[in-house]
Parts: C-alpha cells; sequence; structure tokens
C-alpha cells in the first residue's frame, strides 16, 4: 500500500463521519435536544475532508517499474518530464498521471485460440521462397524507452501495443 491509496482511504473516511455528525445532529434537532457547538464540528469536519480529499487528488506514487506523464490544463497539455519513481505533487483537478510500464513486456502472437494477446489465430502470415504461406507463432518482448515516455504518450497515446509493436513484429 502507498500513501496516495492511504490519503484516498482517509479522505473517504472522513467524508463518512462528517455525513454520519450532520445526521448526528439533525437527529438530536428533531428531538429537540441541544446542538450547541455542532455548526463548528460539522464545518471542521467538512474541511478536513474536503482537505484530505485535495491532498488524495494531488499525490502520485510511481512505481520502480513505470514512468509518469502528466496530463495537464496548464502546461500546454503534457508536462515536459516524465515522473519518475517515488511520490509526487501535481495540482488537483487540473493535471492528471497517466503510468507507462517501462520494464519488458511480451507480446505473442499465437495460431492456438487460447493463446496469445488476441483471442483466435494471430500468428504472423510468411510466404516462403517457393510461395508457400506459413503461420509463424512469434512472441516479441519489448519495452518503452524511460527517456521516450512523454514523446511515446503524444505519438501513440497507449496504443503502441496494438498501433505500433504488433504491425512493425
Amino acid at each position: 500500500m502507498n500513501v496516495e491509496t492511504i490519503f484516498s482511504a482517509i479522505a473517504t473516511l472522513t467524508w463518512i463521519a462528517a455525513f454520519v455528525t450532520i445526521g448526528i445532529v439533525i437527529a438530536r434537532a428533531s428531538r429537540g435536544r441541544e446542538t450547541k457547538g455542532a455548526t463548528w464540528y460539522i464545518l471542521g469536519m467538512l474541511g478536513l475532508a474536503l482537505l484530505m480529499t485535495v491532498i488524495s487528488a494531488g499525490l502520485v506514487f510511481v512505481q520502480p517499474t513505470e514512468r509518469g506523464v502528466v496530463i495537464s490544463a496548464l502546461d500546454d497539455g503534457v508536462r515536459e518530464d516524465a515522473l519518475d519513481p517515488g511520490l509526487h505533487w501535481i495540482v488537483p483537478f487540473l493535471e492528471n498521471a497517466v503510468m507507462y510500464p517501462i520494464s519488458r513486456q511480451t507480446y505473442t502472437m499465437s495460431i492456438a485460440v487460447q493463446e496469445g494477446a488476441i483471442r483466435g489465430d494471430d500468428s504472423v502470415e510468411a510466404r516462403t521462397s517457393d510461395g508457400q504461406i506459413v503461420k509463424v507463432d512469434a512472441s516479441v518482448i519489448f519495452s518503452i524507452d524511460p527517456t521516450r515516455v512523454v514523446e511515446q504518450h503524444i505519438k501513440w497515446n497507449g496504443r503502441y501495443v496494438d498501433n505500433l509493436v504488433r504491425p512493425v513484429a
């Protein structure tokens, strides 16, 4: 579990506590009981819930096997530099991070129905020197260059496996 998830859980619990508090105050008021000081308590709970929501929306944790591309409403659509591994702060609600794996990935093309990235016959067709068609099962091992993640996102936007790796293979 990472810090981002913890803050998100705390924000959710704080909102629940704020609404439960509002419900208790309404129930007490409807029975004619005293609710002195409840307004400040409710405002404090709502303020804390809002603060925790903003913090959880701004924190991004990047795993060591990933790089993050920040989509921004502030910086020409995308930040120039990718997020390296670790904890980062982005502008809440105006930016979001898209994670890309930089570790080695395998794309398999196979004639067998249950194998490969696509169901059914996904094998590579090739023609021999004497004109016969052969179907070849193949696996391609690839990875995204960590220094070019932003460029890859701009060009392929997450479609690099279907639109780049498979056709090139």
